[in-house]
């Protein structure tokens, strides 16, 4: 009769280590499935409602639609002779 109550004691005991242990995987679980939900959502790049595209004409003053911004051009040179200036990177000592 003693027995038959220890070993009731022992299965209640075995029981409830497995619920706990069942209990504990669930929790994980969840904890896992809701962390990657927050990451995925934190992953989402939502598109811009408005991406700005500028052009040379929106920074135009009015009334000067005729007058453009030149480019600088390789044929521009400089009259008379030209001095080439150099840098010397010879090391001498002293």
């Amino acid at each position: 009769m003693e027995e038959e109550r220890e070993d009731k004691l022992q299965k209640e005991r075995i029981e409830k280590f497995f619920a706990i242990i069942r209990r504990l995987r669930d929790a994980r679980k969840y904890s896992r499935a809701e962390a990657c939900k927050i990451a995925k959502k934190a992953k989402k790049v939502q598109a811009p409602v408005w991406t700005p595209k500028f052009q040379l004409e929106d920074f135009e003053e009015p009334g000067l639609e005729s007058t453009r911004i030149s480019q600088p051009s390789s044929s521009n040179k400089h009259f008379g002779k030209e001095k080439k200036e150099e840098l010397d990177l010879n090391l001498t000592l002293c």
